[in-house]
């Protein structure tokens, strides 16, 4: 994966770090488990920071014609459920776990070996976004 950033107020970069990002078939085909984390292995080798280690699981649910998402991570003891659908070439997580704040993941420009990924919350129902975090990431060669 490669570099991620947290932005502050203002769309100043806060962080910026190399992870790693494993998607993969679970539970028999019957979900879509991925583990992220950050730094990467590699980084942690050269460094004390622990960082994060999270997992999603994802599966289809044909009574609300979406999938159910949730992260969890351990680190700062998060259990995150989110609603994801397809839309104009992107998938879309969408929740709201604070009241007043909605919380959109999304995926685009989805390729064969890249994906971009934004973190991105709204306190006025949608109508304008806040950039949180956002990914580019890429499969090595």
């Amino acid at each position: 994966m490669g570099p991620a950033g947290d932005l502050a107020r203002g769309g100043r970069r806060h962080a910026h770090r190399r992870g790693e990002w494993h998607f993969g078939w679970a539970l028999g085909g019957r979900a879509v488990a991925d583990v992220w984390i950050t730094p990467s292995r590699a980084a942690r080798a050269d460094s004390d920071e622990d960082g994060e280690w999270g997992l999603s699981l994802r599966f289809h649910d044909p009574a609300i014609g979406a999938f159910r998402s949730t992260w969890l991570g351990p680190r700062n003891h998060v259990v995150l459920p989110f609603t994801a659908r397809a839309a104009d070439g992107r998938i879309v997580l969408d929740a709201e776990h604070t009241p007043g704040v909605r919380t959109r993941w999304q995926f685009s420009e989805i390729g064969e070996t890249s994906f971009h990924w934004e973190n991105m919350t709204s306190t006025d129902d949608g109508a304008t976004w806040t950039l949180r975090q956002e990914m580019h990431a890429t499969r090595p060669a």
